[in-house]
């Protein structure tokens, strides 16, 4: 797995868009929530020794508690790796209902807002999302329910500007493992088993009995949101 991830950032860095100062070493900020996907991709970052990167966080105060256990397990993580940590929190339920939106589109506005200031303002190249298999092919799924024609076939891209996401060809099992295995630590979102969000049902009830037909399920969508945006 650390190839895989290796070669995707790779691959992903050398596609246009950087500075011209930092074509070399592209400086990347890497998002984490605290998370398994996100505290699994920062901690690929230190095992390819890359070393210009710093991770941003953000408390949404959505979850009380737990979402303070989350920002300080990042704080923390990040201080023990001496690596340059941003944090912040906000008001996302008063955020939503000032601007009449729901409390996932607010958190949505606020995150990103929040990473592009801290790329004009810090020199950033990249930012790194831990968005991996699962989730492309979970929005895959999610297009086709919502009808967004043949756009919405390909699932999540690899890169948006200056977003990317070298987690993309790794699913969900793998990080699992890898983060078992180097004893990551990480935080569990207690919003992931609550079924009522279609995605959550997606993950939770549908995609277990599309894997108990084809065990190679997630590879299969995969190939074919390749083929539809090679088309």
């Amino acid at each position: 797995m650390l190839s895989k991830f290796k070669d995707s950032l790779c691959e992903l860095i050398q596609i246009g868009g950087m500075h011209p100062s930092s074509v070399d070493n592209p400086r990347i900020l890497v998002a984490v929530s605290g998370g398994i996907d996100s505290m699994c991709m920062a901690q690929l970052f230190s095992d390819i020794y890359y070393s210009n990167y710093a991770i941003a966080t953000v408390n949404f105060a959505l979850r009380g508690e737990e979402s303070d256990g989350d920002q300080e397990l990042v704080e923390k993580w990040a201080g023990s790796k001496g690596i340059e940590c941003f944090s912040t929190t906000f008001d996302t339920h008063t955020y939503a209902k000032d601007n009449g939106i729901s409390t996932q589109m607010a958190a949505r506005d606020l995150r990103y807002d929040w990473f592009d200031s801290l790329i004009k303002e810090h020199g950033f190249d990249y930012l790194a999302i831990a968005h991996n298999l699962n989730d492309s092919v979970e929005t895959f799924f999610l297009n086709i329910l919502r009808g967004t024609g043949l756009q919405g076939l390909t699932g999540i891209r690899k890169k948006n500007g200056y977003i990317i996401r070298p987690l993309l060809t790794i699913t969900r099992r793998e990080i699992a493992e890898y983060v078992k295995l180097h004893d990551i630590p990480f935080r569990e979102d207690s919003t992931n088993a609550q079924s009522h969000y279609s995605r959550n049902r997606l993950r939770n009830m549908v995609f277990p009995e599309f894997e108990m037909i084809n065990q190679s399920f997630l590879n299969t969508v995969e190939k074919d949101m390749a083929n539809v945006q090679a088309a």
